[in-house]
């Protein structure tokens, strides 16, 4: 129980940081990115991020079609290069903390993903993500599922800006 406070005392902090530091205006439409993609810890996936070199953003993993996995908090920074169609950098660092409550509430498996990841655009508002980094189980009971405390991460996903 007091991993789940924490976790989500966590991605509350994470979120607000992320809006305070933000150097965008809350209004603009366009800062908001809407995705869907295929990963690992995440598996199915579809999120949510505001923002433009720096964005602050949640998902929500599907691990079937009957069962809703870990919900995560996430951070993204642009950076280095030129892109031909958009403002925004092509490169990005990327962190997720995930956190997966257990159905009778008694346990919470928590863990974290940092990333590094270039974005493949389309056009101005479409393009493809690919990323790949670690996975870091953090709670007591995501480690003692997996038998190492790092493994690889990644994920390529679909985004529309709106």
């Amino acid at each position: 129980m007091r991993i789940m406070k924490l976790s989500i005392y966590l991605v509350k902090s994470i979120l607000l940081i992320g809006l305070v530091f933000s150097d965008n205006p809350i209004i603009a439409q366009s800062k908001f990115e809407l995705s869907a993609g295929l990963g690992w810890p995440e598996l199915l996936d579809i999120g949510v991020r505001y923002g433009n070199n720096f964005q602050v953003g949640v998902s929500q993993s599907f691990w079937s079609f009957k069962f809703i996995g870990p919900t995560s908090a996430e951070v993204c920074y642009h950076f280095g290069g030129k892109s031909e169609l958009t403002e925004r950098p092509p490169w990005y660092l990327f962190g997720g903390l995930g956190c997966l409550w257990g159905r009778d509430g008694d346990e919470t498996d928590v863990y974290f993903y940092p990333r590094i990841g270039r974005s493949l655009n389309f056009s101005e508002r479409t393009g493809i993500n690919c990323d790949i980094g670690a996975f870091f189980p953090l709670s007591k009971g995501a480690r003692d599922f997996f038998d190492s405390p790092i493994y690889p991460s990644g994920s390529i996903s679909f985004f529309i800006r709106l």
